[in-house]
C-alpha cells in the first residue's frame, strides 16, 4: 500500500493483518504516513509505516499537534522515516501519544528526536523497542540531541518495560533520551522509566552522553548527572 499522506478530518481507526501490513510513502517530494491536528484520533493496529519524509519540516511518519489530538498505535512498526527537523518518527506536540508493542527503528532527524519528539502533551511507551534512531547534526548546540527520544517543555513521558538501544545523538547528547528545560515553558519535563533496558550503542559507550537534561535557564545544570533530577526509575 502507498500513501500520499493522510490529514484526517475526523477520528480514524486502521487495524491492518497480523502479519503486518506495510504502508509505504509515495516516492518523491515531502511526504508523511499521517497528520492528527485539532483534537482528532489516529488509532493505529499491526502496520509497518516505512518511507515517511520531511525535507523541510518534522514528523516523518506522523505529525501530531494540539491538545486533545492522540496518536494510538499498537503492535506497529515505524521504520526508516526521515524529517529534516524534529521527529524521524513520530513529532508530537501537546497532543498524546501510546505506543505498545511496537518498534521504532532506524529513523533519522537532522536537529531533535531521531525516533520521536514530544512538546508539551503526554508519551507513553509499554513494551516496545526503540532501536538505532539518529539524530544526525553534528554541531556543537547543548539544544539539540536525543537519538532515540527527545522531550521538552512540560512534557510527560512514561516508559514501561521497553528496550532503548542503539539510538545516537550526532550532537552526543542523550544519545538515547535527551529533555530540555525551560521554567517559561513549565519547567522540566517529566520523565518516568520502569523495568526498562537500556543498551548504548558500540560508538557511544565513551562518547557524549546517553541521558541529557538541557536547562535553557541556567546551562550551567545541563549535562547527564542533570537527568538525575528528572523521576526516572530503572
Amino acid at each position: 500500500m502507498t500513501s500520499a499522506g493522510v490529514s484526517l478530518t475526523g477520528n480514524l481507526g486502521i487495524t491492518g493483518d497480523a502479519s503486518l501490513t506495510t504502508i509505504t510513502a509515495k516516492t518523491s517530494g515531502s511526504r508523511r504516513h499521517f497528520s492528527v491536528v485539532s483534537g482528532r484520533t489516529l488509532t493505529l493496529k499491526w502496520l509497518k509505516l516505512t518511507g515517511g519524509s520531511q525535507s523541510s519540516g518534522s514528523g516523518g511518519s506522523i505529525y501530531v499537534k494540539d491538545t486533545g489530538s492522540t496518536l494510538h498505535a499498537t503492535s506497529c512498526v515505524f521504520f526508516l522515516n526521515t524529517a529534516r527537523s524534529d521527529g524521524g518518527g513520530v513529532y508530537n506536540d501537546r497532543g498524546s501519544l501510546l505506543i505498545q508493542d511496537s518498534i521504532i527503528a532506524n529513523n533519522t532527524a537532522l536537529y531533535n528526536g531521531g525516533g520521536i519528539i514530544q512538546l508539551s502533551g503526554t508519551a507513553t511507551i509499554i513494551r516496545s523497542l526503540i532501536s538505532r534512531n539518529r539524530q544526525t547534526y553534528t554541531g556543537t548546540s547543548a539544544s539539540l540531541g536525543g537519538g532515540g527520544v527527545y522531550i521538552y517543555y512540560n512534557a510527560v513521558l512514561n516508559v514501561r518495560e521497553t528496550t532503548i538501544e542503539h539510538n545516537r545523538a550526532g550532537t552526543n547528547n542523550g544519545h538515547q533520551i535527551m529533555a530540555k528545560k525551560l521554567n517559561s515553558q513549565g519547567g522540566a519535563p517529566a520523565v518516568t522509566v520502569v523495568n526498562t533496558r537500556f543498551i548504548p550503542c558500540t560508538a557511544c559507550e565513551t562518547t557524549g552522553t546517553n541521558f541529557y537534561l538541557y536547562d535553557q535557564d541556567t546551562s550551567s545544570n545541563s549535562g547527564a548527572a542533570a537527568y538525575g533530577t528528572l523521576s526516572r526509575k530503572t
